[in-house]
């Protein structure tokens, strides 16, 4: 059983069809929020819903990309004709790739488009979504971002500074909406086991020179002498999708401006 009470409040989490947008997306509908549910995929976002409903909870789907102003104006008309707004934005969507050993066997163009799909498709919701908020008087963004923003990874080489710069947007933002009820955090995970990371397993092993084809012990390798983290393991979805619903929560209304590290204590620092 959920331990926060979102009844009442319309929420929509951006890439949540998969992974830690998945998890968060079940956990707001099981405490009793209205779940706008948002991918590229009908089927998989079909299926969230389904999952969503079959449990009680109530759920649309929008789809789209996020790369195109006039694609986030229509999927946020979508969303006011069906509920009038929405009360707690979660910038989930985005991807660590290219992944890619060689620092610069990533050329310029993919590190721009690596910015525009970290960083892009939460400015263009924010654009969407916030100013609704502040007019209602009441609201929670919530950016979702990455160890990597603070200590970079190698081999994904331009996914850090994208989260970066969300960590950035972030506190400029929270000055912007201030005095108004809407708050501003940023959640950063550290190595998370997502169906997407589950893939991957086996290629990063492969490129290490690893001879382990067991995604546990590959899992246990990775964090040993990779991402050595305090918890020994790579973080679950649902526990990012906990601290999500905590911020999104009354009981985080003084919380604004806020940096959470989610990441088994990987990299620990006073900063």
């Amino acid at each position: 059983m959920t331990k926060f009470d979102h009844s009442g409040k319309r929420v929509l989490i951006s890439g949540s069809t998969s992974g830690i947008g998945r998890a968060t997306a079940m956990l707001f509908a099981a405490s009793g929020a209205t779940v706008v549910v948002h991918g590229r995929n009908q089927e998989r976002a079909d299926d969230v819903v389904a999952a969503i409903k079959a449990q009680g909870g109530e759920a649309m789907a929008v789809l789209g990309p996020l790369d195109s102003d006039d694609d986030v104006a229509s999927m946020a008309a979508q969303v006011d004709a069906a509920l009038g707004g929405i009360d707690i934005l979660v910038c989930n969507a985005g991807d660590a790739n290219p992944f890619s050993p060689d620092w610069f066997g990533v050329p310029p163009a993919e590190w721009v488009s690596s910015y525009d799909r970290n960083v892009g498709g939460a400015v263009r919701l924010v654009h969407a979504f916030a100013p609704g908020m502040r007019k209602r008087g009441w609201g929670r963004i919530i950016l979702i971002g990455s160890s990597a923003y603070f200590a970079p990874i190698t081999d994904f080489p331009a996914y850090g500074p994208g989260k970066a710069a969300l960590a950035n947007i972030m506190i400029n933002l929270t000055s912007v909406m201030a005095n108004c009820g809407v708050t501003v955090n940023m959640i950063s995970p550290g190595s998370v086991l997502t169906e997407t990371m589950a893939g991957n397993l086996q290629m990063m092993a492969d490129a290490q020179g690893w001879e382990e084809t067991d995604p546990e012990v590959i899992e246990r390798r990775l964090i040993a002498e990779k991402w050595p983290n305090s918890a020994g393991r790579m973080g679950r979805p649902e526990e990012l999708a906990a601290t999500v619903a905590f911020v999104a929560s009354e009981e985080a209304a003084y919380m604004s401006g806020a940096h959470i590290r989610v990441n088994g204590g990987e990299k620990p620092s006073l900063h």
